[in-house]
């Protein structure tokens, strides 16, 4: 999978901050439903646990 950066640099005082940020590139439509499928079952897994 490829990934889009984009780069933020901040000044905190006398210190630099970079903050890099991945995107995925999808080559299609059923590989982001495919990918958002999947994360949002792991999350469901997770998460069902702390659920009553």
């Amino acid at each position: 999978m490829k990934y889009a950066q984009s780069n933020h640099v901040a000044q905190i005082g006398n210190k630099t901050i970079t903050v890099r940020n991945l995107t995925p590139v999808f080559v299609s439509r059923d590989e982001k439903k495919d990918t958002k499928d999947k994360i949002e079952k792991g999350l469901y897994d997770i998460f069902k646990k702390y659920i009553p």
